[in-house]
């Protein structure tokens, strides 16, 4: 009984002082704002893998066409994933609108062999058919800001980083359960910034992942994973902190 006492208390003990050092790097983090004044220069080419989201991608697609940038300096390119509803449909709609919105299916273009991730391959493919220097992931559920360009030139302008692990923003839709998966989405970025000000990534999420293409291709995208299903996002996170340590924000 006194053993039990005593690791727990001992594994108790560790935890707060985990957390207690994770609330520490998160106060020291600064808050990144936007600067008006830096004029918008980067290219980004945002890759969105979709399937069956014709829920969604409609909405996904008009928050970011109507960003606060240029428009010719970014492309949007959608990869069905082989999708059997109205997603293809909404996309295409759409190009006729705009001539940055790129759609490549899946379907088009891969055998008919099975693989373990479709994920990994809609982006690899995507990247390979880019026209800019940096890429940025996000989902086809997902929403941008108006700002989410302009806010990573700034940032990009401002620092020397080949990578960002960028927050993303969980919506309640009123249930208790969407409360619940807030509060737990919440703390993972709460720990994801905490060791971003740490300076080492322990996660990053690939609905709001931004990189250099180049770097992609330097540290050989998702050779090596992209026979697991997962990890589209961890895995390229550690094989460019590898590369550079120093230049990941």
């Amino acid at each position: 009984m006194l053993v039990y006492v005593v690791v727990t208390s001992f594994l108790l003990m560790l935890y707060v002082g985990i957390m207690l050092l994770y609330r520490y790097w998160f106060i020291k983090l600064q808050l990144f704002t936007l600067n008006t004044a830096i004029i918008p220069a980067t290219d980004f080419t945002i890759i969105i893998p979709a399937r069956n989201e014709e829920a969604n991608i409609g909405k996904c697609l008009q928050s970011i066409l109507t960003q606060d940038y240029p428009g010719n300096l970014f492309e949007i390119i959608v990869i069905d994933d082989f999708s059997t509803d109205a997603t293809a449909y909404i996309i295409q709609q759409l190009q006729s609108l705009h001539s940055n919105l790129k759609l490549i299916k899946l379907a088009d273009i891969l055998s008919d062999k099975p693989l373990n991730s479709y994920k990994k391959k809609a982006i690899e493919t995507a990247i390979k058919q880019a026209t800019n220097q940096w890429i940025i992931t996000t989902d086809a559920d997902c929403f941008a800001p108006v700002t989410w360009l302009a806010m990573y030139n700034n940032y990009i302008k401002q620092n020397d980083v080949v990578f960002v692990g960028a927050p993303v923003v969980f919506t309640n839709n009123g249930s208790v359960l969407q409360a619940f998966q807030c509060i737990d989405f919440m703390a993972f970025q709460g720990v994801t910034a905490a060791a971003v000000s740490a300076g080492f990534h322990a996660m990053c999420n690939g609905a709001n992942l931004p990189y250099k293409k180049v770097v992609f291709f330097e540290v050989d995208g998702y050779k090596d994973v992209d026979n697991i299903a997962s990890g589209d996002d961890m895995f390229l996170m550690n094989k460019i902190q590898q590369k550079y340590p120093k230049n990941i924000g």
